[in-house]
């Protein structure tokens, strides 16, 4: 298709090897309001290890994660002790979680799922075997009894991100960059697969390790033809001194008939993030963030497609943020990119990008670094919830334009007293709120009120959020603006010691004025 498009493209606008266009920003007309996504909460959540997740055909959810089921026991969550939490896989069908927990591990660093067209999860993870040795260990499923295999060794944790593929044989591919050597300043990007029936390695590059590269593990994705696709990051110019330095390249590789091949550089600059897709020819999309040499987490954003005379860009954004994602619909190209509190869907069409906006909701944010899975029209997204510590999936509703009301709060001593507007939106289900630190309230259904008083001593001069959700009875929960209240001491024993130190602050610059004026006479 692109060859075709390439063709016309190459007799009409006599382009040479590279085109670029400036387009412009439209809104979605058949968007009104910003959509409000329901969200759905698998429950316990460690946030030592990011958790990951993937969507199969029939749009099920997969979600691979830690959790500690005995937090504050002897096991440290940091430190020189052993941090010790159960591997968890959860599935998220017809708004209905279910659970199988694979194991207690210990020093678990990173884990990923990936689904295959048939529904069977794989998950790989690295974990320590002891002090000296890391494990790239792979689970899979047969016939609803989990098995684990480890696949490879390291001499050192040199590994700091896994992408996973299943192919349509229900091979498993894994993606990924490790310092093979004691040398933490080269990073070698690696390919795995049991298409063979055993586990075999490729080797493919070696190269400098900026940020850049140690945050970006190589990519994979699959074209129509059942070619495996790889993009990885190399870097030239780099100035070990500064980890955010060099001239940084995507490379792409396709792997057909067994051998590496077809290798094609996107030449980028300083960068952040990119995300990659293959159209149904196989020929590449990218979509990826520059870095700003002031402000590193900032920098353009741009979206290079490729033909056959080369690659044409089309900015979007001069100063963007890293949570970006690329999103192939077929042929089309399709860009997640967040700005302030919204979500853009992203689609260019007739030189212009087409917005549609999801806000995401207070409190929750796009932290986790892989947020987004599933096709174009069922997609999902994955937050992490700073009130309650734990993570939890969005998906389209049937109520997106439900929005809970905005909570006022007013202090009265150790107590929360707070306060709602009636919600104009007529709905059937009930309420919660959430306050910072995982407590949760109950509302009482007819009652626009509350108090919380659940606070103690340790409360005062602490700042506490607060926010409603609304439980719709199919399982819905929408989420409200986020509000805080910071627990001032009234006239107490809290504030007579703050007295207390003050006056005594007074008195001894006092003290300190009248020795120092008198000095001579001390001296005498």
């Amino acid at each position: 298709m692109r060859s075709l498009m390439a063709m016309v493209t190459v007799a009409f606008l006599a382009l040479a090897m590279i085109s670029t266009s400036v387009p412009g920003t439209v809104s979605g007309d058949e968007f009104s309001f910003t959509e409000n996504w329901p969200v759905f909460r698998p429950g316990d959540y460690s946030t030592f290890v990011e958790p990951s997740m993937a969507v199969d055909l029939n749009g099920s959810i997969h979600l691979a994660y830690t959790y500690d089921p005995t937090p504050g026991d002897d096991y440290q969550d940091t430190g020189l002790h052993r941090y010790s939490v159960l591997l968890r896989y959860a599935t998220l069908t017809n708004r209905t979680w279910s659970f199988s927990d694979l194991g207690e591990e210990e020093w678990i660093q990173s884990v990923t799922v990936a689904v295959g067209n048939h529904g069977q999860p794989h998950i790989v993870c690295l974990q320590g075997a002891n002090l000296t040795t890391w494990e790239l260990v792979h689970w899979y499923r047969t016939n609803d009894t989990w098995t684990s295999e480890t696949v490879r060794t390291f001499g050192h944790m040199g590994v700091t991100g896994i992408n996973t593929l299943v192919d349509s044989n229900d091979s498993v591919h894994l993606a990924f960059s490790a310092a093979l050597e004691s040398d933490f300043t080269f990073k070698t990007h690696v390919h795995m697969t049991n298409a063979g029936g055993n586990w075999t390695s490729d080797e493919l590059a070696t190269v400098r390790s900026s940020r850049a590269v140690w945050t970006n593990p190589p990519q994979l994705a699959m074209d129509s033809q059942g070619r495996l696709h790889m993009a990885y990051l190399n870097v030239t110019d780099y100035v070990i001194e500064d980890w955010y330095s060099g001239n940084h390249s995507i490379e792409f590789v396709t792997l057909d008939d067994g051998e590496w091949g077809d290798r094609q550089v996107l030449n980028v600059g300083t960068l952040n993030r990119f995300s990659f897709g293959v159209d149904t020819d196989g020929f590449e999309s990218v979509m990826y963030q520059q870095s700003d040499q002031l402000w590193s987490s900032g920098g353009k954003v741009r979206l290079a497609i490729r033909y056959d005379f080369g690659w044409s860009y089309k900015p979007y954004d001069e100063d963007g943020t890293p949570f970006c994602k690329l999103i192939m619909d077929g042929d089309e190209e399709r860009m997640l990119y967040q700005r302030g509190s919204c979500l853009n869907r992203l689609e260019y069409y007739a030189n212009n990008w087409i917005e549609e906006p999801l806000w995401i909701p207070d409190g929750m944010s796009l932290a986790i670094k892989e947020f987004a899975a599933g096709p174009w029209d069922h997609l999902v997204l994955l937050y992490f919830d700073s009130l309650t510590q734990s993570i939890a999936v969005a998906q389209p509703g049937a109520q997106m334009e439900l929005v809970p009301p905005t909570l006022n709060l007013k202090q009265d001593e150790l107590e929360v007293n707070i306060y709602w507007e009636p919600m104009s939106t007529v709905f059937s289900g009930s309420c919660v709120i959430y306050r910072s630190g995982g407590a949760s309230f109950v509302q009482q259904n007819g009652t626009n009120s509350f108090v919380d008083d659940t606070l103690n001593e340790d409360s005062w001069r602490h700042t506490y959020q607060y926010r409603m959700s609304v439980l719709t009875p199919d399982g819905e929960e929408y989420v409200g603006p986020l509000t805080e209240v910071w627990i001032e001491p009234e006239f107490g024993q809290g504030a007579l010691f703050d007295v207390l130190i003050a006056v005594t602050v007074v008195i001894a610059v006092i003290v300190v004025f009248i020795l120092y004026m008198n000095r001579g006479k001390l001296i005498r």
